[in-house]
């Protein structure tokens, strides 16, 4: 009997080895397919990611296209924009031009006007009648009543 019982305790032993080989493979099996499935749901995550991408992108580009395709229409216009600005800039130049000699020039304002700009030149009231005579550089002029 002690035979049969050792015998039996063998067998349970051998099944309870194979069980946890099972059990062991089993386990494994599942975190393998744990981490496809991670994989999977990281995967779609991507692909939702490119697509918001993707719909920016196109969003920027049809910007940039629209900013940058001229029709003839618009180069028109930017012509006219320019020829506008060449004119002003001559009407300026020439009233500068014709308004020097009644004219009061605001000395510390086109020192103020050097300085916002970077200028390291000093104007004074000696220099004034011989640099603005020199140049036709626009400046603040305010008309006298003379």
């Amino acid at each position: 009997m002690d035979n049969l019982i050792q015998e039996l305790v063998n067998r349970i032993q051998e099944k309870d080895k194979i069980i946890k080989e099972k059990n062991n493979k089993i386990q494994k099996i599942v975190e393998e397919k744990d981490k496809r499935f991670k994989k999977k749901i990281e995967i779609q995550e991507l692909e939702q990611d490119i697509s918001i991408l993707e719909k920016e992108n196109s969003e920027y580009q049809y910007a940039l296209d629209a900013a940058t395709n001229f029709d003839d229409k618009c180069k028109y216009n930017l012509d006219k924009l320019k020829e506008v600005i060449v004119n002003l800039q001559h009407s300026l130049e020439i009233y500068i031009t014709e308004c020097k000699d009644n004219v009061e020039i605001n000395i510390p304002e086109v020192q103020n006007l050097l300085d916002q700009y970077g200028s390291q030149t000093d104007i004074t009231k000696d220099q004034k009648t011989e640099s603005f005579n020199q140049s036709s550089n626009t400046a603040s002029c305010y008309r006298t009543n003379s």
